[in-house]
Parts: C-alpha cells; sequence; structure tokens
C-alpha cells in the first residue's frame, strides 16, 4: 500500500484499506448472491471443492477473493495464451510485504501422461512467479483436507484483523457507500480509459455509452474522460469520440461493487468493469507504430496533458522544445539544468507514443530512483532491470531475468531501464529477438555526458549505444534517439554527438544559463593534515546557516561527496565517522563497490537499495557517497552538498552540487580541498611540455604516498590507473591477435574469459575489443557476465577496409588537414599487420586527446577552486562561463579550427571588461579540452586568466611549446605586437608581467619585437645577448 494510506490516522486507514477491498463491504445479501453467481461458473468438481472451502471458511466472505477461470497472461505468463486456472487468490500486502497469492486447481480423471506433464510445467513456471500452487485430485477426495486446511490460513491470514473489523463496522452502519465512492470515484476514471482504451483498439474509435449500475456518480468521471480523449486525439490530429452515460444496451456496464449480477454478465460476454483482486495489464505491445505529431500551436493539449498525468501547472524552460522534437520523432540532444526536469521530457513523449521507452542509466541508484519517482506519481508500469545481485525481490537469479524479459518482451512496462553494459548481452538480445518486433518509441539515454566522461576509460559499453540500439529497430522503423544531461561542456557535446552519429546542430537544445541562483557556493582551501577538523567544522557551520536547531528530526538533508571508496580520512567510512563525532544524525554510505571487508558483493547490493530508500525517505539525513550515488538522483530537499575532496572536473561538480534545491530553495554546495603540492598540480595541466609516461613518472617520483598527496595531484589516480600507456594497451592489442586466425571471408566466432590472464583485467580487454571494433579487426562483441566470458565475431577483410574505417572514425575528431597525415602514412599489406598498424594509430590518438583532456578537466577545476578561495561570487561566474555560451563561444570555436594569429588576435580585440575575459576563459577551456593542443585557445586562455587573476603562464608556455612542433611559419611580429596592443588596451598595468611571461618562450623574434615596443628592455636584451653568444660559440666549433 502506499505510504499516503500508511500515514493515515488508524481509523482512517483501516477505512481506506477496507474500500480498497469492496468484497468485504457487500451486504450479506450480496454475499449469498455472489456465491451461488460463482457456483454458476463452476464445474460439478469444482463446485465440490468450493463448498468444502466455504464450509471451512469462518470468514464467509473471503471466498469472494477468489477469482475464476483466471488467464495466465494476467498472472505473468504472457507466453500462455488462451490458458487458464481453475481458481486465483491474489491479495495485496498491507504492511509493505510479498502479495498473498495463489492458485487451486482441480483434476480431473484424465490428468495423467502429457497432460499431467504439462500442467507440472505450468506450475513451475507459476512457482518461479511466487505463486503457492495447489492441486485438487477428485479421484482421491478424501485426501483433500490438508491442503484445504492450509488454504484457509492463507485466506484468513491475508486481510488485516483491523481491516476486517473496520469494513465490518462499515456494513452495519450503513456508511459503505460513501466510503466506497471516496476511494473508487478516483478508480473510476482510470478503469474506464483502460477498458474504452482496448474498444478503440479492437474495434476503432467511436462513440461510446456506459451505466452506472450501482449509482455512484459518474458524470463528472466521464466529463474528465473526455476531455482527456479530446486533447489526445487533438494532438494526434483526429476526431474526438465521446463516451456518455446510458441506461439501454450500453458498450459498458460499470459495477463498482461486485454483484451476482456483475458475474453473469461477464459470462455472458458483455462489456464489464468490475472489481477483482487481481493485477492484470494490458500489453503495452499491442500492434500500434509510433508515429510523428504534428502538436505545432496545440499548446493547450500539450499544457493540459502535462497537468494531467505529471500535476505540473506549466513546463520548466526547455522542456516544451526537447518534447516537441521528441513527439515529431526527431532525434534530439536535450541539455537543461540540474533540476530542470530532464526526465520528465522522455517521460512526456513516451505517454503519447505506443510501445515501451527503452531508458539507458549510468547507475543503479538513478534507475531505481526514477522507477519509484514514476510510481509516486501513478505511473507503475516501469522496470528497472538490475544485476541479478541487486534485484529487491526474493528470486533466483534465473527467475528474476525470466521475469523481467519476459515483461520486457510482452510491453507490460511503458519505461524499461537499463545499463549501457545489457545492451551487449546475449541473453537480453535473445529476449529482444523472442519478443518479435517489440516495439519502442524512445530509446533514451539518461545522463549522456558518461558517454564522453566514461566511455574512454571504464565504461566502454558507452561507445557502443548507438549501434547497439538497431536490435530494436522493425518494420515500423528506428526508435527515436533522446540524449539528456545536465551538464555538458563543448568537448562533451561534441563527443556525443560524434558516438551518437548526430549530425545536424538543430538536434540539439540548451539552455542561454546554467545558473541555479538558489545554491550558494562555499570554497574552502586547507592544509592536509587539517582536513578532518575542516570538515567538521565547515558541517557544522553549514547546519547552522541552514537554521538547524539541534533537533534530529528537523535535520537538514544533505550529500558529502568523497573520490574514495576506503582511503584513510577520505574513505566513505572514515568521512561518515567523522561527522558522527560532530552530530548525532541518522547517515548513510554509498559507492559502488563495498567499503566494508567482510561484506560480499550480493549483500552490499542490497544495502544499498535499503540505505537509498531511507535517504530518499529521509530516514536517513546525510548520505557519505562516492559518484555512484547522486546523479539525477531526485530528492527535492536536499539543502547541502559538500565535496569534502576537490572534484575531478567542473562537470563533476556541478553535477553533485545539483543535487541541492530542487525545490527552488536556498541551499549550500561546499568543497574542501588541499592543494599543497604547487608545482606538481600545475604540471597536470602543462599537457604540451610534459607528455603522459613523463607525467607518471613525475607523480611517481614526487608525490609521495597517496595519503600525502594533495586533491588535484591524488585525482590522477584514476587517469593513471585507466590509461597505462601507449606501449602497454599495444600490448595488450598483440595478446589478442594472437588468438584471432583471419583465414575466413564469413563470420568466425571466438569466446575469451573474463579471467583469462591479460594486462589489467576485464575492463581493459573490453577496451581493446572497442578500438578493433572502430577499424575493423572485430565484427561484433557480446558481453556474457554469467558465464564472465566475452563472445567476439570477427572475419577477414579487404586490408584497405581496416584503413577505411580507421580514417572514417577519426574523420569525426579531424579537420581533412589533420586527416591528411594518416592519408599519407603508409600502410600494411598483410590482414594482421594492417590491424595493428591501425590499432597503433587510434591508440595514439586516444593518449592525445582523451588523456590530454582528462588532465586539462583535473586542472580546470583546480583553478576554479583556487578562484572560489578568494570571492564565490568568481566562482560562480567562471564555473558559467565554462558551462554557457556566450558572444565568445563561436569567436573562440573559430580559433580552434585555424592556424591564422589575426582571428587569434581578434577574440582579444572585442574584450571590453572583466566580464569578458571570464568570457574568453570559459570558452577556452570548454574548446582546450577537445583540442588540448591548440596553441591559438593556449595562448587566449593564457592571456585572458593573467590579465583576470594573475594567473596564466603555464598555458602561454604551452603554446609556444605547441607552436614549435608545428611545421607552421609563424608571424611571431604580428602575434607580438597584437597581444602588447590588446593587453596595453585592456589592462596597461599587466602589460610588464605578460611581455615578462611572453620572454619565457625563449623565442629570439619575440625578445626583439619586445625590445622594439620597449617592454621588459632588459630581459628582451639578455635574450638576444644569449642567442648572439651561441651563434659565436657555434661559429667557433
Amino acid at each position: 500500500m502506499g505510504n499516503s494510506i500508511v500515514d493515515m490516522p488508524d481509523d482512517a486507514k483501516y477505512a481506506a484499506m477496507a474500500a480498497l477491498l469492496p468484497e468485504l463491504l457487500v451486504s450479506e445479501d450480496q454475499l449469498i448472491d455472489l456465491f451461488e453467481s460463482l457456483h454458476r461458473m463452476c464445474t460439478n468438481h469444482e463446485r465440490s471443492l468450493l463448498n468444502k472451502l466455504h464450509h471451512l471458511l469462518g470468514k464467509k466472505r473471503f471466498i469472494l477473493f477468489l477469482v475464476p477461470q483466471r488467464e495466465f497472461v494476467s498472472m505473468g505468463l504472457p507466453k500462455r495464451v488462451s490458458e487458464r486456472v481453475d481458481f486465483a487468490f491474489e491479495v495485496p500486502s498491507f504492511n509493505g510485504g510479498p502479495k498473498t497469492k495463489f492458485v487451486i486447481e482441480v483434476d480431473g480423471d484424465d490428468h495423467q501422461g502429457a497432460k499431467l506433464r504439462h500442467d507440472q510445467v505450468r506450475d513451475d513456471e507459476l512457482k518461479d512467479l511466487g505463486w503457492k500452487v495447489f492441486r485438487f485430485d477428485v479421484r482421491h477426495k478424501d485426501g483433500w483436507d490438508p491442503q484445504l486446511s492450509e488454504v484457509v490460513d492463507l485466506m484468513t491470514s491475508s486481510i488485516p484483523f483491523e481491516v476486517d473489523l473496520m469494513a465490518q463496522s462499515i456494513r452495519v452502519g450503513g456508511e459503505w457507500r460513501d466510503v466506497s465512492n471516496a476511494v473508487h470515484l478516483f478508480m473510476a476514471e482510470g478503469r474506464l480509459l483502460e477498458a474504452v482504451s482496448q474498444i478503440f483498439y479492437e474495434n476503432g474509435s467511436r462513440d461510446l455509452t456506459v451505466t452506472d449500475e450501482d449509482g455512484i456518480g459518474l458524470e463528472d468521471v466521464i466529463d474528465r474522460v473526455n476531455l482527456l480523449i479530446k486533447h489526445v486525439w487533438n494532438l494526434h490530429g483526429c476526431d474526438a469520440p465521446s463516451l456518455k452515460l446510458s441506461e439501454e444496451g450500453p458498450d459498458i456496464r460499470y459495477f463498482a461493487l461486485p454483484s451476482g449480477e456483475m458475474w453473469d454478465a461477464i459470462s455472458s460476454g458483455q462489456g464489464v468493469i468490475g472489481p477483482a483482486t487481481a493485477t492484470s495489464f494490458l500489453p503495452v505491445l499491442l500492434r500500434a507504430e509510433p508515429r510523428p505529431l504534428e502538436v505545432d500551436g496545440k499548446d493547450e493539449s500539450l499544457r493540459y496533458m502535462i497537468n494531467y498525468i505529471f500535476r505540473k501547472p506549466d513546463f520548466y524552460p526547455y522542456q516544451l522544445d526537447i518534447i516537441i522534437k521528441a513527439l515529431k520523432r526527431e532525434t534530439v540532444i536535450g541539455l537543461l539544468p540540474t533540476g530542470a526536469g530532464k526526465s520528465l521530457c522522455y517521460q512526456y513523449a513516451s505517454m503519447l507514443q505506443p510501445g515501451v521507452t527503452l531508458v539507458v542509466d549510468p547507475l543503479r541508484s538513478l534507475m531505481l530512483d526514477q522507477e519509484q519517482n514514476l510510481r509516486a506519481m501513478g505511473i507503475t508500469r516501469s522496470l528497472a532491470i538490475l544485476k541479478t545481485n541487486e534485484a529487491p525481490t526474493g528470486m533466483s537469479d534465473r527467475q528474476y531475468m525470466q521475469l523481467m524479459y519476459s515483461l520486457m518482451g510482452h510491453g507490460y512496462a511503458l519505461f524499461t531501464f537499463i545499463s549501457p553494459e545489457r545492451l551487449q548481452m546475449p541473453d537480453f538480445n535473445e529476449a529482444v529477438l523472442e519478443a518479435g518486433g517489440m516495439t519502442v518509441p524512445y530509446f533514451v539515454i539518461d545522463e549522456a555526458h558518461c558517454i564522453s566522461e566514461w566511455g574512454h576509460d571504464f565504461r566502454p559499453a558507452y561507445l557502443n549505444l548507438a549501434r547497439r540500439s538497431s536490435v530494436f529497430d522493425n518494420d515500423g522503423g528506428s526508435p527515436t534517439l533522446m540524449a539528456l544531461t545536465g551538464t555538458a561542456s563543448k568537448n562533451v557535446l561534441v563527443d556525443i554527438k560524434r558516438e551518437l552519429d548526430v549530425i545536424s546542430n538543430e538536434s540539439l537544445v540548451q539552455p542561454r544559463s546554467f545558473d541555479r541562483k538558489e545554491l550558494d557556493f562555499d570554497i574552502r582551501s586547507v592544509p592536509l593534515r587539517a582536513r578532518k577538523k575542516a570538515i567538521q567544522e565547515m558541517a557544522l557551520a553549514v547546519m547552522n546557516d541552514l537554521g538547524w536547531d539541534g533537533d534530529p528530526n528537523e535535520a537538514p538533508s544533505g550529500i558529502v561527496f568523497t573520490n574514495f571508496v576506503k582511503p584513510k580520512e577520505i574513505g566513505i567510512l572514515d568521512v561518515q565517522n567523522t561527522l558522527a563525532n560532530v552530530f548525532k544524525l541518522p547517515m548513510d554510505v554509498y559507492s559502488g563497490g563495498s567499503p566494508y571487508t567482510n561484506v560480499d558483493e550480493k549483500t552490499w547490493a542490497m544495502e544499498k537499495i535499503k540505505a537509498q530508500e531511507r535517504f530518499k525517505r529521509d530516514e536517513s539525513k546525510i548520505m557519505v557517497c562516492t559518484h555512484s550515488f547522486g546523479m539525477g538522483i531526485d530528492k527535492p530537499n536536499i539543502r547541502f552538498t559538500f565535496n569534502i575532496m576537490l572534484p575531478r572536473s567542473l562537470e563533476e561538480f556541478y553535477q553533485q552540487a545539483g543535487r541541492a534545491g530542487r525545490d527552488r530553495r536556498d541551499s549550500k554546495c561546499l568543497i574542501l580541498f588541499t592543494d599543497e603540492q604547487t608545482s606538481l598540480s600545475e604540471s597536470i595541466m602543462a599537457t604540451e611540455e610534459l607528455d603522459f609516461p613523463s607525467f607518471c613518472d613525475l607523480v611517481a617520483k614526487k608525490a609521495g604516498y597517496p595519503s600525502k598527496q594533495e586533491d588535484a595531484v591524488r585525482n590522477t589516480y584514476f587517469l593513471t590507473n585507466t590509461f597505462k600507456g601507449e606501449e602497454e594497451e599495444m600490448r595488450a592489442v598483440n595478446v589478442f591477435l594472437q588468438k584471432m586466425r583471419y583465414t575466413l571471408d564469413e563470420v568466425e566466432s571466438i569466446e575469451w574469459s573474463f579471467y583469462e590472464p591479460f594486462p589489467e583485467g576485464e575492463v581493459n580487454k573490453e577496451r581493446v575489443l572497442y578500438r578493433l571494433l572502430m577499424v575493423g579487426g572485430i565484427d561484433e562483441y557480446f558481453k556474457d557476465f554469467s558465464q564472465k566470458k566475452f563472445i567476439v565475431e570477427y572475419h577477414r577483410r579487404p586490408v584497405e577496409e581496416y584503413y577505411d574505417k580507421l580514417h572514417s572514425y577519426l574523420g569525426k575528431f579531424l579537420t581533412k588537414g589533420e586527416m591528411q597525415r594518416y592519408y599519407d602514412r603508409p600502410k600494411k599489406e598483410d590482414v594482421k599487420g594492417a590491424i595493428l598498424d591501425c590499432a597503433q594509430e587510434l591508440t595514439g590518438f586516444i593518449y592525445e586527446r582523451i588523456v590530454k583532456r582528462r588532465r586539462r578537466a583535473i586542472g580546470q577545476m583546480l583553478q576554479v577552486a583556487r578562484v572560489g578561495t578568494k570571492s564565490k561570487d568568481e566562482f560562480r561566474r567562471q564555473l558559467l562561463a565554462y558551462l554557457e555560451e556566450s558572444e565568445f563561444t563561436p569567436l573562440v570555436a573559430a580559433v580552434a579550427e585555424t592556424d591564422d594569429i589575426s582571428i587569434w588576435l581578434s577574440v582579444l580585440q572585442k574584450v571590453s571588461d572583466q566580464t569578458d575575459l571570464e568570457k574568453v576563459i570559459g570558452a577556452c577551456r570548454r574548446e582546450l579540452e577537445e583540442n588540448p593542443s591548440h596553441p591559438g585557445l593556449l595562448l587566449l586562455a593564457g592571456l585572458s586568466s593573467l590579465l583576470l587573476v594573475d594567473t596564466g603562464e603555464g598555458d602561454i608556455r604551452a603554446a609556444f611549446t605547441s607552436m614549435g612542433r608545428m611545421d607552421v611559419e609563424w608571424d611571431y611580429r604580428n602575434l607580438t605586437e597584437g597581444i602588447v596592443a590588446q593587453s596595453r588596451r585592456i589592462d596597461l598595468t599587466r602589460t610588464p608581467e605578460i611581455s615578462e611571461v611572453l620572454l619565457g618562450s625563449r623565442v629570439l623574434e619575440v625578445a626583439r619585437i619586445l625590445y622594439s615596443l620597449g617592454e621588459q628592455e632588459g630581459l628582451s636584451l639578455r635574450i638576444m645577448m644569449d642567442n648572439i653568444v651561441k651563434e659565436l660559440e657555434l661559429a667557433g666549433e
């Protein structure tokens, strides 16, 4: 039962529960009438059993909960069309436990041989779904009593004594109609809609009539049904039929209470709506195909639907833009600020199209959260397909997966939530094929930034989503793609479009601002040794700022993030204990892997689910967690987030901070970080001066033990632990290719165990497979988690095809000029040689682009956090400048496409104040993650930072390093004169400092020009003299 009933006063609660079971409210005369009707529907042997059961039952009316001739389809076995059980009993739990449900079968003289074997299979299938099966053999009636006693006990114990007593009181007091109507008038609308939908589907759209058999007052209900039909038909461009009350010859007879007349009407084949204690869904997969809806100019109907289904008064900004594209069945990438209602976009569109919407979520916590949120809105037809060891049921692994795939494939859910890895599992793909063309209107990628942020690192399955979604193609076409995210920098958006093969910019919907004004930022830096005390002080301070008076029941809700599960002081259990020493509040912890050494994976998976539910219900006030919790979690009253160490990127911070204040009330977002190894942390950003192997060596030699590392340096653990270096990764490719033959033009298949010795294990294996997939070395791979193996399909191709596939992939990222280097390279002539050559080029590209991008993300987070320690307003501006587009966004994007110095300088010419400098920095940061070595972007970022906050030397040095590596004749005079002119115009006081940094490039031409301009003449002269001395020394030699 729902929380709304559980939270009522006892009398009201028991009355509501009684009303939900109308069999308890019928009069004694009606009870007799019903029992006689039940008799008439039975065979002689069934009547005999029914009489015995009726005689044994102390509560005679409980016999009414037996539903005769119930279809298997309604019991969770959709494949058994037209098959029925003799009697089914299904009553919901009143305390949150499992339902009481059992089946009674009366077996005749012919129950033997093939029929016996057939029924045994059916019984096993029912038992797998939690049904208890009782079989009564008519040849041994004298042995019925033990089973009948068990049936009586089950029936009697299923209804709480208090509920039965309240029902008796209502019957005697004559209040049954008022109580019943209070509940059933709300249910009538849904019942009528389902019946009307079924009739429309089977017989076409037409006017219908209904009778109100029990006089409960259906007039208002029918008006609401007609209004809904009007708006739905309007959105679909059709003329709306109507539903009317009628006394004679109705299409539908509506019974609020069970009666003999109701069962007689059912037996005679009339259209009947009546109560029955059974759960049964009309399949979503009725044969209907999604079609584009032209909804422009139909705002009234669109707004009616959001109020009707979701009880929202109107759309949030940009929601409707996304929804309209989706309803038109256009691909859409929706970028909305955290808390702006991304999920509602796909939920709304799905309610207006037939079929099952597939939603890919990155975290199991998010899957469960979305499913629970739908249920809270009354949309119960949803599935979250978890790992079997995470399923909140008492089923076996086989039973659970069988049920999930059956429900999905036969259309008993409007929404199915899956992980990206699920698409690679053989059993999932087999279930989709067995479903025979299941209709999928929308393929939704929720938190789509994970494609870019996680795909290349530790979840390659994200990079396969576009390809794998084709498994849902059928005669009605392909699912409409919806990719939704709450944060995405320019490079992430570009990645999403590339990996999903989205070409048109028209597919993108994004806001002008990501500012969450209700969020107040507080950023502090402390020495390592002071972190624990600072955590306690900041936690106490934020609780006080939020007005907490010490009452545990009134404590603000908050999420405390750390980046690690187990390390001392920053692991989730240590952080929980640190906070517990300050205030005594119920707290939970959440992480992907178990933080406890003595808790196995299955136990921890179940405990995480319970922790999430406690936090959502406010039973737990604070959640201490890693990034595996929080993304997309919709808990409106979270008042604060607290990152107790530096987030790994600005996007990650925005996502995590965005959990707070979803109810639009003021909330706090805190960052506490350590920053003591300045020179080492600066090397993180020096992507042009320090290549990845050198960077790894430097961290290994100088960083010290992890517990002694400052946060930015420690965050590189995730980078160095994932990317082992090009040489190591190519060794892994070689190991795998030794298994391959490439002797046939037809597709071959091999299996590869997760446990087979291999460099760095399972994730590295999958990364190898993905890269080989991109260059044509393999055709496809599946991931069988139950058997712990990969299944790899491949065939021999002409050598040139491997290079064509490599060029096709790289061409998504590189300009034509950049691609020329790959076209001009000599090519191998043998198959394995070509595959290795292409894999080497692809791996080199990933390290050049992706690894540099990750380093810059860590460094940029550190830079902005440092700014935040001085000014939270400046922190907000720089965060937003990174996330949002401005008038400088297209100008900086143009810089990324050229080595024309005049275009670089034209950006500075547009700068007029500090706000413009912030926008340039933000735009450069976004572009640099996509093009980390571009000298123009590096120069603009460095110069703008120097002019604004007195940092940026590293970017300027990196710019000149990158220029020195490029085969370009640089116009240093134009560059230097332009930089000096613009720095003098923007801030004359900074020009000497900028000139000094430019001279750090040691470029002779730069020194000459600066000397002629009267900037840093002494240092310029020294560089020129040093150059003369070197030339003389060379001449002397």
